[in-house]
């Protein structure tokens, strides 16, 4: 729950300069949201971006470039404890609750595109179905679940199976839920919104598998896989921002 703070890489440093900035509370913290092209009431279509665990907005430079050629409206955050957002802490609950408060204060949203586990949090969003919902989305590198994060996260710091069952047994305890039941698999046939899934075959943090898998248990959904880009570097891939945006093309010039 503690997220170490990523660096800006260089290629991000004009898209943070170039933002106009605003800060809103959520839950006695600072959000920083990031503001790009026409203002909301001149903006023909308005496309929010939610980075991933231990990540920050500016890392959608990429996409942000293509929303802002085809005239549209960017719109970004910093997850709690992430970039310029306040905290220490943060979760997948804290990533669901900061998307519907940063929504609440610059909707309307046309478009979602989410990363990792910022498109687990959108995924949990778009399956309630009582929530406005975007006319369309893309979860890119969307992992199977919470215990498999958890699970990643273990063996990268190499503990034992004792340890690991522990940590499992706290997370229950703590949540009511065990962390595997936090999957989108289950959420998938209540998600109405169009959906593009976005992977690359060689993620090195959730396998692909998991997209194939998914993708035709959405009722609308797409599938565009990637090759050679790992998880984090499909966001830096023309052919990803190409298939995502043109997606996105495709049911925004359509009637709401």
């Amino acid at each position: 729950m503690r997220p170490t703070r990523r660096q800006l890489d260089d290629v991000d440093v004009p898209t943070l300069a170039s933002a106009r900035l605003s800060r809103i509370e959520f839950e006695g913290r600072i959000l920083q949201v990031y503001e790009w092209g026409p203002t909301a009431g001149a903006a023909p279509h308005s496309v929010l971006l939610l980075h991933g665990w231990g990540s920050h907005a500016p890392r959608w430079t990429s996409f942000i470039e293509g929303i802002l050629a085809r005239g549209w409206r960017a719109i970004a955050f910093d997850a709690p404890a992430h970039g310029r957002s306040e905290g220490s802490r943060s979760s997948l609950w804290q990533f669901c609750g900061a998307l519907d408060r940063v929504i609440q204060a610059n909707g309307p949203i046309d478009a979602i595109l989410a990363h990792s586990l910022g498109a687990l949090a959108l995924a949990n969003r778009l399956a309630d179905v009582s929530s406005p919902l975007p006319r369309a989305a893309v979860l890119a590198s969307l992992p199977p679940d919470l215990g498999f994060l958890l699970d990643t996260f273990l063996n990268l710091i190499g503990t034992d199976d004792d340890f690991s069952a522990r940590v499992h047994a706290r997370f229950t305890a703590r949540f009511g839920r065990p962390a595997a039941s936090f999957d989108s698999l289950s959420l998938a046939p209540n998600i109405r919104t169009p959906v593009l899934l976005l992977h690359d075959r060689d993620d090195d943090i959730t396998p692909a598998a998991h997209a194939t898998l998914i993708a035709p248990q959405i009722p609308n959904a797409a599938l565009f896989l990637t090759q050679g880009c790992g998880h984090s570097g499909l966001l830096r891939d023309a052919a990803a921002v190409g298939a995502a945006l043109g997606f996105l093309d495709g049911h925004l010039r359509r009637p709401a």
